[in-house]
């Protein structure tokens, strides 16, 4: 049976997918960040849908890529990933924190989402 996360994780992982693409091509233009989703995918086989749950490896590309000013893009993404999940954004601004930030969205709206029968509170078929 799914994890009674899944579908939030799901929704997590599309937003900030959809806030990364943009922030990238809003600063380093289309063409840029579709050479870094290809060389993220051919030269360390991280697909762009994987980028959520293989963080560490996109900011290891990121550094090499960009230097110190992968800092800068980093917040820009969580600032905007804040305001597009409607959380606080404080001590989750670097990819580094994206876990925190993503446990913070999970008990946000757990109970909202249980409410709405989108997903039970129980894995355990006997529940």
């Amino acid at each position: 049976m799914a994890s009674r996360h899944a579908y939030i994780d799901e929704y997590f992982d599309h937003v900030f997918l959809k806030v990364l693409d943009r922030v990238l091509k809003d600063v380093l233009g289309g063409a840029a960040t579709k050479a870094i989703f290809r060389h993220l995918e051919n030269r360390h086989s991280l697909r762009r849908v994987d980028i959520p749950k293989n963080i560490k490896v996109f900011m290891d590309v990121m550094e090499d890529i960009l230097g110190s000013s992968r800092i800068t893009l980093e917040m820009m993404v969580m600032h905007e990933l804040c305001s597009k999940l409607d959380l606080d954004e404080n001590g989750v601004m670097c990819f580094s924190t994206l876990d925190k930030l993503r446990d913070k969205f999970r008990r946000r709206y757990r109970r909202e989402l249980e409410s709405r029968g989108i997903f039970t509170t129980y894995d355990d078929p006997q529940h």
